[in-house]
């Protein structure tokens, strides 16, 4: 007798659970995205990028340019060309009723992923080629940025396209963050870290003295010792990308001797 076919059984949803809400889909939730502990927010980001990833995908497929997507009700209801506000990301959730998840499109933020090599015969550990930058608010004329002393040495990463990170704690010495401000989330070497972005002035000396500085996006990144943005650097100070040594732009030389990196505004 021939068998039927098998039929294949069905994913099973897990349930999840919320500041003491149990539901099957966040859309059900009756909080807003700001209330949200980071561990709450992993929950929710993975139901979503299991249940809700075709609206997403077309959304960043008809718009290559845009930065966010906004899901409400299970559904795109906006998508942005920056970062949303966190007034604009309440109003939505006022409007439509329910939680609104601002989702990050990876490709505009590129960095290459790959894990820590030891790749020195003496075995001394490897070395990053460094930018020291100073930070000011984005108000702050260019002399009171280097005035200032807000001096941060960052690692330099080529691999890296779109990302200027500090640890949260570096930008609330120049302007306050609140903790809803958070409300974004990115993947490196397969582990998420969250942030809230703010622009400030980021200044540059070379080595002949000369000095300039340019207004730029800047994450500010939650429990930065433990994001994957120092795994392997643990002394990480900032992490600066090659579209930033465009903006300026400079040229930076590695002198793999001394290891030492001189920089030179173009």
């Amino acid at each position: 007798m021939k068998q039927k076919p098998r039929l294949e059984k069905a994913k099973e949803i897990k349930p999840l659970s919320i500041a003491g809400e149990r539901v099957r889909d966040p859309f059900d939730l009756s909080l807003s995205w700001t209330q949200l502990t980071t561990k709450e927010k992993d929950q929710i980001l993975e139901s979503i990028e299991s249940s809700y990833q075709k609206p997403i995908q077309e959304a960043f497929e008809e718009d290559r340019e845009a930065t966010t997507a906004i899901l409400c009700k299970g559904k795109v209801v906006e998508v942005d060309k920056g970062f949303i506000s966190l007034e604009k990301l309440q109003g939505l959730e006022e409007k439509y009723g329910t939680i609104c998840i601002p989702i990050v499109n990876q490709r505009r933020f590129t960095i290459e992923e790959s894990t820590w090599n030891d790749l020195t015969a003496e075995r001394r550990g490897d070395y990053y080629p460094t930018v020291p930058i100073n930070v000011g608010a984005g108000l702050w004329p260019d002399p009171t940025v280097f005035q200032k002393v807000i001096r941060i040495t960052a690692d330099f990463d080529t691999g890296n396209w779109g990302v200027l990170a500090l640890p949260i704690e570096t930008c609330r010495e120049i302007l306050p963050i609140k903790d809803e401000e958070i409300l974004f989330a990115s993947r490196h070497l397969e582990r998420r870290y969250y942030y809230a972005v703010k622009k400030f002035k980021i200044g540059v000396e070379d080595i002949d003295r000369d000095r300039r500085t340019i207004l730029r996006q800047v994450f500010c990144v939650e429990d930065w010792p433990n994001s994957p943005l120092t795994a392997t650097n643990p002394k990480r100070e900032a992490f600066l990308g090659r579209d930033v040594m465009l903006e300026f732009p400079f040229e930076a030389r590695l002198n793999p001797l001394t290891r030492r990196t001189t920089i030179k505004l173009l």
